[in-house]
């Protein structure tokens, strides 16, 4: 399938405004920007951006959702310069060290994170607030070969060490957009709620909306009411979440329920999700669902199981609704050996995945190893799956979640998928725990119904699991720990269960 693509950020904006120039782009709170309102905005931070940052140079990101941090996406692609996505809610010390490492020279965003970095900023760098980054005009910059300049550079959450950086060029991004749109048959019709932080690669949600020239409404973190009564609000059509948030706004709809007629898809990634879950949200909620699997290095999803095949999931093909999916049109999926090379149909091994939405490596520094490819050219991302004759991907687990315990080899996500389905367990994790005899003991860290009967659910897992695959300890919480995203960190909950008194 061939797409006519724009070439970046900036010509996607272009394209917008002179498709829908009336049409609005961008809603927060009670502001309502067209795509020529963006434009404008873009212009006026392009200004800004030209006069302070060299062509090729770096604007650092740091601010929660706003219309402001939208315009200098665009901005930056303007002034030929890269985005920096900084996490907004690190601390300003963790922001710093990311920063310092960015080799940003200029520092944008909302009030409250620069003024937090003002007093610890190098006095080479120039910190600017939203209302402070515009200008009315600046030297225009003669156009130059924008496929060799990085659009954005995101850093991965760190979860296994040192955060990487992650350079994203226009192609990579574009490309990942116009793939999850053609997966998703997103429409002329549509309105795209985004609850994810726009430091993260959910942002390519919003590229997705734009290319179509359809508005997105910004949300600033995930309250169930709130976004509940958004949707009514904004008659959104598609909305944007971690399978965490589908099971607390299915939560609030069954105790306060709210107008949701307009919401015809829900996309979710970062976890397959249940299939006792995506059948009582398809009930509650009378939407379809979508998933996604991807990651920053892929620059967003790159591999999809749309409604069509949910549907079937719910209709007696409950096997389907625990695939990844199939490989967007741009995107080639493959299961690899230790040696990087294709596996037979159905075998165990490494996800790789190749084409244009695909990062080239990370940016080398320090404690960065070299992103690593198969055989084909292919990412090799660290995630490990099966791959059907059909073209359905199966995620086994993390290379990283992997347990060893007594010399067997345990898969932490086939363990959750097993004790979710028992109506006590309302959020389940399981990680590995150092043991003197057996290398590593299963632990279940859980979120219980009020009504929790620890031996109910040890009954539960023999009925279903191996004895070597049973959790041996269970910890209960009040929430399981998450990223920005709402993905569990599991880090977190390894430091968790390894300061626990035995």
């Amino acid at each position: 399938m061939t797409l006519d693509l724009p070439q970046s950020l900036a010509e996607l904006l272009d394209q917008a405004v002179t498709n829908s120039p009336h049409g609005i782009s961008l809603i927060s709170g009670e502001v309502h920007w067209t795509f020529a309102d963006l434009d404008r905005d873009s212009e006026q931070r392009a200004h800004f951006t030209n006069a302070h940052v060299e062509i090729g140079g770096r604007v650092a990101i740091i601010s929660e959702n706003c219309l402001e941090m939208v315009s200098q996406f665009y901005a930056s692609s303007k002034a030929h310069v890269t985005s920096v996505m900084i996490n907004a809610r690190l601390l300003p010390a963790e922001q710093l060290g990311l920063l310092a490492r960015s080799r940003a020279t200029v520092w944008l965003g909302d009030e409250a994170c620069i003024s937090a970095l003002a007093p610890l900023a190098p006095r080479e760098v120039t910190l600017a607030t939203w209302a402070e980054a515009l200008a009315e005009s600046s030297e225009p910059r003669e156009d130059f070969d924008k496929g060799a300049l990085p659009a954005w550079l995101l850093y991965t959450s760190g979860t296994t060490g040192t955060a990487k950086g992650v350079p994203l060029s226009s192609t990579n991004l574009i490309a990942a957009a116009a793939n999850a749109g053609v997966a998703r048959h997103f429409g002329d019709q549509e309105v795209l709620g985004l609850p994810f932080p726009l430091f993260h690669i959910a942002a390519t949600n919003l590229l997705m909306a734009h290319l179509r020239a359809r508005p997105v409404v910004l949300i600033k973190g995930f309250e169930p009411d709130m976004v509940s009564a958004l949707i009514a609000k904004h008659e959104i059509t598609a909305l944007s979440l971690a399978p965490t948030m589908i099971r607390r706004i299915v939560d609030f709809q069954q105790e306060s329920p709210t107008d949701l007629s307009t919401l015809k898809t829900i996309y979710y990634g970062a976890a397959p999700i249940t299939p006792s879950l995506v059948s009582e949200a398809s009930r509650v909620l009378s939407c379809s669902f979508s998933q996604g699997y991807g990651m920053t290095e892929a620059a967003g999803n790159a591999v999809f199981l749309d409604g069509e095949a949910h549907q079937r999931g719910l209709e007696g093909d409950v096997a389907l609704l625990s695939k990844a999916g199939v490989a967007g049109t741009l995107t080639t999926v493959r299961v690899v050996d230790d040696d990087g090379h294709e596996v037979t149909p159905g075998a165990h091994g490494e996800i790789t995945l190749a084409g244009p939405q695909v990062f080239a490596g990370y940016e080398l520094e320090d404690g960065v190893s070299e992103a690593t490819f198969d055989a084909y050219g292919g990412f090799r991302t660290g995630d490990l799956g099966t791959l059907s004759a059909n073209g359905y991907l199966q995620l086994v687990d993390r290379k990283k979640d992997i347990i060893i315990t007594g010399g067997e080899n345990v898969s932490s996500l086939e363990v959750e998928s097993a004790l979710c389905e028992h109506d006590m367990v309302k959020a389940i994790a399981v990680v590995g725990r150092p043991h003197r005899q057996w290398g590593e003991e299963i632990v279940a860290v859980v979120v219980g119904a009020a009504d929790f009967d620890e031996g109910e659910v040890r009954a539960f897992a023999r009925e279903r699991l191996s004895g070597f695959k049973r959790p041996k300890v269970y910890v209960l919480v009040e929430a399981l720990a998450v990223n920005a995203t709402g993905k569990i960190d599991k880090r977190a909950l390894r430091d968790l269960v390894a300061s626990r008194a035995w």
